[in-house]
């Protein structure tokens, strides 16, 4: 079956630097490039090698790597399949629109693809602990992990952190599950930890929590996470003991993010010491209403009959039933 599809520049770049690594062994017939005249004859990309596909796939949008693909031709499926493909994961805006329980079917099955080589994932809304136990449990490779508004909590993270040490970015922003126990192990387990997303809610910051707690978390990152060069805490509930504490103790810090953070009262000496780093702070609020639009505004999301959802992506495999399961988790 034959199907055309355009390539995105980015697409064209990655096949140049395939070709270029894939035959530096001297072998001339390693890759064949497509080669399309002025008459728009199609290339052969089906006789590509295997690698040199799964590089280009890699490069391609999800949807296209899930729907339009695998159903081109075998090699193309077989590529598709290739652990290449499934090292960095954007799922955010797609997990926006769906239920959970079919965001955490796809979340096992990009983790499944990795083959253990996932390095980066991002996928919001996870309804409980399982899925995240499952990405840490089977991504020891990961660097980049962002899962915003989860509800993972304190327990899960004590269980999952050790299996996190490579991490280097981190986001955590909106999960309102856990707290400064959580932060405090994330700290201890991940040492290569250089940035932390811990952005929250207008609402959560002024309904959840008493005066006693406010700094409760960036006094633990602070204690924990001394090697931290970005941190986000939007909307956070610290007050400027917890500021002071940050900045004392995380002295490679070269970008913090403090928009909306109405306990802070940044002047004088505590001015000065923000000068040094890059510091965004001043977000004046006309109302209680006036929200920083971190995540495009959650409340806004809604299902579409436009969506793409994963059971339409393999209409056409024989393999839906074996690798998405009705009953997951």
């Amino acid at each position: 079956m034959a199907m055309a599809m355009a390539m995105p520049m980015e697409v064209e770049m990655e096949m140049e630097r395939g070709s270029a690594e894939i035959c530096s062994g001297g072998s001339s017939s390693a890759l064949l490039a497509p080669s399309v005249s002025d008459g728009g004859v199609a290339a052969q990309w089906s006789e590509m090698l295997p690698e040199a596909l799964a590089r280009i796939f890699a490069v391609l949008p999800l949807e296209e790597r899930m729907r339009s693909v695998p159903v081109v031709c075998k090699a193309w499926r077989k590529a598709a399949m290739d652990p290449t493909c499934w090292r960095v994961v954007d799922l955010h805006e797609w997990s926006r629109l769906m239920p959970w329980e079919v965001i955490h079917r796809m979340v096992q099955l990009v983790v499944e693809r990795s083959g253990g080589g996932l390095e980066e994932l991002s996928v919001c809304r996870l309804a409980n602990d399982e899925p995240v136990d499952y990405i840490a449990k089977r991504g020891h490779g990961l660097k980049v992990l962002r899962i915003p508004f989860c509800q993972v909590t304190d327990g899960c993270i004590a269980n999952i952190a050790p299996s996190l040490s490579r991490i280097t970015h981190l986001d955590i922003s909106g999960c309102t599950a856990i707290s400064k126990t959580a932060l405090a192990q994330i700290g201890r387990s991940c040492k290569s930890l250089a940035r932390l997303d811990r952005n929250m809610s207008f609402f959560f910051q002024t309904n959840n929590l008493v005066a006693e707690e406010y700094d409760d978390e960036a006094l633990a990152i602070a204690a924990h996470m001394p090697l931290l060069r970005h941190l986000e805490l939007c909307y956070g509930s610290l007050t400027n003991s917890g500021l002071a504490a940050i900045l004392d103790k995380c002295k490679s810090l070269d970008f913090l993010d403090l928009r909306g953070c109405m306990n802070l009262t940044i002047d004088g000496a505590m001015a000065e010491r923000c000068r040094k780093i890059r510091v965004i702070y001043n977000i004046k609020f006309n109302d209680q209403f006036q929200m920083l639009d971190l995540y495009d505004d959650m409340s806004d999301v809604h299902y579409s009959d436009d969506g793409w959802d994963i059971e339409e992506w393999y209409s056409s495999s024989d393999e839906i039933d074996d690798v998405l399961p009705c009953e997951m988790w």
